[in-house]
C-alpha cells in the first residue's frame, strides 16, 4: 500500500517545475521508463522509500473506533472499483510511455498526468475500504489492452472509462437502497470524473475523424508550455 501511494509522489518529482537534483530526477525517470508493469513499479518504488525516507507516503492515522462496518454488499462493490482503477493506471500508463516513445510528448504527458489521476482514485478507495474494515486487494487487475495507434489507444481507454461509469452508477444506486451516503459521494466523485475523460476522449476522437490523423499528431509532439 505504502508503495502504490509513493509512486504518485515519484511521478510529480518528474514535473519540470518541481525543484529536485538531477540524481534524484534520473533515478524517479528510470523506475518509470523501465517498469510498465505496475508490479515491478512497486517493487522498486519499495527501494526508493527505503534509500529516500522524504518520499514516503504518510497516510493520515484513524483510531479504530473511528471505523464502521460496512453495509450491505458495499465492500464487493469498491473492491471492484478498486480493480477497474488499478487497471486504468496501468492501461493510461502503458500508453503514456508508447506515445513518448513515438515522440507525442504533449500526449504522452497528459495521458501520464491521467494515469496519476487514477493512482488517487485508487488510493482513495483503499482509504475507504480500509476505513470500513475491509482489506483491500492489490493484485487483482483486469485485462490491459495495447492500442498500435493513437486512435485505437483512445479508443481502448473509452470503452474502459464507459464500463467504469456504468458500474459507478450502479454502485450509486446500491448505496442509496442500503444507505451509504458515505460510500455514494465517494462514488458520485469518481463518476464525475470518469465522465470529463469519456468528454476528452470523444473530443479527441471526433477531432481525428474531421482533421485527420496526420494533423492531430502533428499537434501532438510538443508538450504544451
Amino acid at each position: 500500500m505504502e508503495a502504490i501511494c509513493t509512486y504518485v509522489y515519484v511521478k510529480e518529482l518528474m514535473r519540470p517545475d518541481c525543484r529536485i537534483s538531477l540524481e534524484k530526477r534520473i533515478c524517479a525517470r528510470k523506475t518509470l521508463l523501465l517498469y510498465s508493469d505496475l508490479t515491478k513499479t512497486i517493487a522498486v518504488v519499495n527501494v526508493l522509500i527505503r534509500c529516500q525516507p522524504s518520499w514516503r507516503w504518510h497516510p493520515l492515522k484513524m483510531d479504530k473506533e473511528e471505523n464502521m462496518k460496512a453495509k450491505e454488499g458495499v465492500l464487493d462493490l469498491i473492491s471492484n472499483f478498486l480493480t477497474n482503477e488499478l487497471t486504468a493506471i496501468n492501461q493510461y500508463f502503458i500508453h503514456a510511455e508508447i506515445c513518448a516513445h513515438w515522440g507525442y510528448e504533449r500526449l504522452s504527458h497528459k495521458l501520464s498526468e491521467e494515469s496519476v489521476e487514477e493512482m488517487r482514485h485508487a488510493q482513495r478507495i483503499v482509504k475507504h475500504i480500509l476505513y470500513l474494515e475491509g482489506i483491500p486487494n492489490m493484485q487483482k487487475l483486469g485485462d490491459v489492452r495495447i492500442g498500435e495507434t493513437v486512435p485505437e489507444q483512445f479508443t481502448i481507454c473509452l470503452k474502459m472509462e464507459q464500463k467504469s461509469a456504468k458500474m459507478l452508477n450502479e454502485g450509486i444506486a446500491h448505496c442509496v437502497k442500503v444507505g451509504d451516503n458515505n460510500t455514494r459521494h465517494i462514488l458520485e466523485d469518481l463518476l464525475s470524473d470518469a465522465e470529463k475523460q469519456i468528454s476528452w476522449l470523444e473530443t479527441q476522437l471526433e477531432t481525428i475523424k474531421q482533421t485527420g490523423i496526420e494533423n492531430y499528431l502533428s499537434e501532438q509532439i510538443k508538450k504544451e508550455s
